[in-house]
């Protein structure tokens, strides 16, 4: 059972970081983003609870709100760099098999810019057409 983040004693930043990554590894989405409350206001935008709050979103299917996060998050050191580029190449494919093709680009090239590795992952992503990282990277 989870203890209301409200009535438990304070704690450091970094065991709250600590506890809604644990969730997030565990699949348990809602949990991570609940412990998330515990922080300070200060620390709400730190790109450790952006990079929590955007798989939560992406999970639970709140895709702008997963896009947004995966954007600002573009900006963050690599490792986070990396996570915000596999939300943003899930969304392309999402945009893509929705027909939206112009977002999907959009997204994919955000993706690659973010993580370059993530360039051939897309490339030979069957979900995409061969000539789609060309498009996007015009």
């Amino acid at each position: 059972m989870i203890v209301p983040a409200k009535t438990r004693p304070h704690r450091s930043c970094v065991d709250v970081f600590a506890e809604a990554e644990g969730y997030l590894e565990l699949g348990m989405h809602a949990e991570a983003w609940e412990s998330l409350t515990a922080l300070p206001c200060n620390n709400v935008s730190h790109p450790r609870a952006l990079r929590v709050r955007m798989f939560c979103a992406f999970q639970a299917r709140h895709y702008r709100m997963a896009e947004t996060l995966a954007l600002m998050l573009c900006c963050a050191s690599r490792e986070v760099k990396a996570a915000a580029g596999v939300i943003l190449h899930q969304l392309a494919a999402i945009y893509n098999l929705a027909g939206n093709q112009r977002q999907a680009r959009s997204l994919a090239k955000a993706a690659i810019e973010a993580d370059p590795r993530r360039e051939s992952l897309i490339r030979n992503d069957p979900q995409f057409p061969p000539d789609f990282v060309e498009r996007a990277l015009r």
